[in-house]
């Protein structure tokens, strides 16, 4: 198709075509970057879910410990658990000062530690995240 302006002969064959060809290009790249950008957000979420996950679990055993240090405070020296979630590894150390839970989820791993004080009544004097 031919079009004329001031005398002048625009030969318009194809411009659609290389507009739309181009609007194809720019959408298709906006769609791999959305995308892309989803993906890693859902892999990160998934990491940091992970580790709440490792770090419920290690608080489940610090409760579970005390409870069970409260009842057989001179014999217990910790266990293993294992859950759906993970598994827990409980020890008590430092001639009965300190409970260490250390929850694993896959490969994350959390570790909480609490010190004790016990006479004839149990006190907990900290209760801190190891890294």
């Amino acid at each position: 198709m031919k079009f004329m302006k001031n005398n002048t002969v625009y030969n318009q064959k194809g411009f659609s075509a290389v507009t739309m060809i181009v609007f194809v290009v720019i959408a298709m790249t906006i769609t791999f970057a959305a995308t892309t950008v989803i993906m890693i957000n859902s892999l990160a979420t998934s990491k940091v879910e992970r580790g709440i996950v490792a770090a419920d679990l290690a608080e489940s055993g610090l409760e579970n410990a005390i409870i069970r240090f409260l009842r057989d405070p001179f014999n217990y020296n910790g266990e293993t658990i294992n859950t759906s979630d993970g598994s827990i590894i409980i020890t008590v150390s430092g001639d009965r000062k300190s409970i260490t839970s250390t929850g694993r989820t896959g490969k994350h791993q959390r570790t909480l530690t609490i010190g004790i004080d016990y006479t004839t009544s149990m006190a907990i004097s900290s209760w801190k995240e190891v890294f």
